[in-house]
């Protein structure tokens, strides 16, 4: 249905309504009007309703018509194109090494693409440590002096997260890193 027939049957009912708000007769004149007045006012109003309405089946059959016309006009004989988008596909998974020691990680920025799977191989050097990622709902075992344990997660939001240990006032000592998902 084209933009005008929407807005001239969106705005003819507005300007009924408009005009059926004006016949409220005024104290003086209740005397001079008869329910006759009002009777030819609603049969008035119907029968414009009616004209409307032919007018919109009217419409809506030329409409119908042309989406007839552009489905079969439509060329069907093209193969469909194959994605050749590289970001349709899942990036390839990758891992890191870190170590936790004293105070730090041997790797303070960690970055990724969106979608890939992170695994983090994460030892201990010296003394009790983990690695947590909160926004991202990853950690680790917590482990000491020689042990090893790895977290595997997918890193499937954008930005900027801080890993850190948990351990007493590791974090607050320095003990933090960031990983960059792009």
């Amino acid at each position: 249905m084209k933009i005008t027939q929407r807005l001239s049957l969106f705005l003819l009912p507005l300007l009924l309504l408009g005009a059926g708000c004006n016949l409220t007769p005024n104290a003086d004149q209740d005397d001079l009007r008869g329910d006759s007045q009002f009777e030819d006012q609603e049969s008035v109003e119907a029968s414009d309703e009616a004209e409307e309405s032919e007018s919109v089946d009217e419409s809506e059959n030329d409409t119908e018509d042309t989406d007839v016309l552009k489905i079969e006009d439509r060329d069907d004989s093209r193969e469909p194109e194959e994605d050749t988008d590289d970001n349709a596909q899942a990036p390839e998974a990758i891992s890191f090494n870190v170590d936790g020691f004293l105070f730090g990680y041997s790797e303070k920025e960690l970055r990724v693409k969106k979608g890939q799977a992170v695994t983090i191989n994460f030892t201990s050097s010296n003394g009790l440590h983990d690695i947590v990622i909160d926004q991202l709902h990853v950690a680790s075992d917590r482990i000491n002096t020689g042990e090893k344990t790895s977290v595997t997660f997918l890193a499937d939001q954008v930005g900027s997260f801080e890993y850190y240990c948990t351990v007493g006032s590791h974090r607050a000592n320095g003990m933090v890193g960031t990983l960059i998902v792009e």
